[in-house]
């Protein structure tokens, strides 16, 4: 038994249960029953991982077992980046604690329809003379 993550979900389209391991994309197996779909492809992916093995290749490791620094860097436009910073600017806050700003809806509504889909982890956000607040999106 591996550690890596997967899901099924129903194909209306093929009329089967298609299971996917998400770290390993490309692989995937049909089948009529979501729960023999799960397990036609954690037998896959325990085949590819021997090979990997055999091949004396490293497979990538399952999510549950990275590490994670707790930041993320978002692209975004130039004038999205502008408007941003405006926005952090006219709250009195800096641009890094503004994206903590908009998950608690601190800043205008037309910037956080643009960033909320991109925040979903929790929050810490410190108000002068307000408590600590933890949300999660």
């Amino acid at each position: 038994m591996n550690h890596y993550t997967y899901r099924a979900e129903w194909s209306a389209e093929h009329g089967e249960y298609v299971g996917r391991c998400i770290e390993l994309s490309w692989l995937s197996r049909w089948a009529p029953t979501m729960q023999q779909a799960i397990a036609d492809v954690e037998q896959a992916v325990d085949e590819y991982i021997a090979e990997c093995e055999a091949d004396d290749h490293e497979p990538p490791a399952p999510i549950t077992e990275r590490k994670f620094s707790g930041k993320f860097v978002v692209r975004t436009s130039p004038a999205l980046h502008a408007r941003l910073a405006v926005e952090a600017a006219e709250q009195n806050v800096s641009l890094n604690r503004s994206d903590r700003a908009i998950a608690l809806g601190e800043l205008g509504s037309a910037t956080n329809r643009s960033l909320r889909p991109l925040i979903s982890h929790a929050h810490r956000f410190r108000k002068k003379n307000a408590p600590q607040v933890t949300v999660l999106l």
